[in-house]
């Protein structure tokens, strides 16, 4: 790795992780402001689970299904390439429990083992969570689908073409454009991914801001706006035991106010911290 990749990572971290603090920080204090304002409502399934009467498993037994899949993608990234040369059955075992489809299967897997032992009650759970999550992908999915139109369709170059020109506003562009994406079908990924041409062509236009700046602007905006087509949305809200309009009214606010502070914070940095 050459030594301008590396300082430019290192810039990266520091900046990146000294402008996340910064946008944290506003997001606690608005968190504190919404506890004051919304009570959480716990459903009454939930409020059963919780009951004192309830047996939980034990704790390596719960957290089997979240590090279970990560332990088996950290060995294929790990081990996979060192183990080709060996060949045989290991590499094969290894690539396929590695895979981020099968690691998730068997995460599943684990999941349903507290379940197994309560009989009707195991049943009655998974149908639950089956009929719940299947209205989720759909969602999910659909957003996914429209983010690979998005990328299909090479939106990205044509508004790389309409952005060249307007060096003072460089970063609030390429925010608007990933929070745009984002809001549209959920992905903060996809909506990276298509501005970062964006960026590209305001630096080869003879923006004076340093890349650093860009990604960082870039990773601001996908934080708005959080709702129904993102899977961190459901994923929060379902944990959290909130419904969908209390979400909506603490966790995509909170979300996006984090958002548009890191761009404030970077927009700052980059005047007072050219990096040039």
């Amino acid at each position: 790795m050459s030594p301008l990749v590396l300082l430019c990572c290192g810039l990266m971290i520091g900046m990146g992780s000294a402008i996340g603090l910064g946008a944290a920080l506003v997001g606690v204090a608005f968190a504190s402001w919404s506890n004051q304002r919304h009570t959480l409502e716990v459903p009454v399934e939930e409020a059963a689970a919780a009951s004192p009467d309830r047996v939980l498993p034990p704790l390596w037994l719960a957290l089997l299904p979240v590090v279970l899949p990560i332990l088996l993608i950290g060995l294929d990234a790990s081990f996979s390439e060192m183990l080709k040369e060996t060949g045989g059955s290991l590499v094969w075992l290894v690539k396929t429990i590695g895979d981020k489809d099968m690691a998730l299967t068997l995460g599943a897997l684990a999941a349903l083992a507290p379940l197994a032992r309560r009989g009707g009650e195991g049943a009655k759970a998974v149908k639950s969570a089956v009929s719940e999550g299947a209205v989720i992908l759909l969602i999910i999915a659909a957003g996914g689908a429209f983010g690979g139109v998005l990328q299909q369709t090479g939106i990205a170059r044509e508004l790389a073409g309409h952005f060249q020109g307007i060096h003072a506003f460089a970063l609030p562009a390429v925010f608007l454009v990933t929070a745009l994406v984002r809001t549209a079908q959920g992905s903060a990924t996809v909506a990276m991914i298509t501005a970062a041409p964006i960026a590209k062509a305001l630096l080869a236009g003879g923006a004076t801001i340093h890349p650093v700046y860009f990604a960082i602007a870039i990773g601001c905006g996908s934080k708005p706006f959080p709702w129904m087509n993102d899977a961190g949305f459901w994923i929060i809200s379902r944990l959290s035991g909130m419904r969908e309009a209390l979400a909506l009214r603490t966790i995509s606010p909170m979300m996006s106010i984090q958002g548009v502070a890191g761009l404030a914070l970077t927009m700052l940095s980059a005047w007072l911290w050219p990096l040039r």
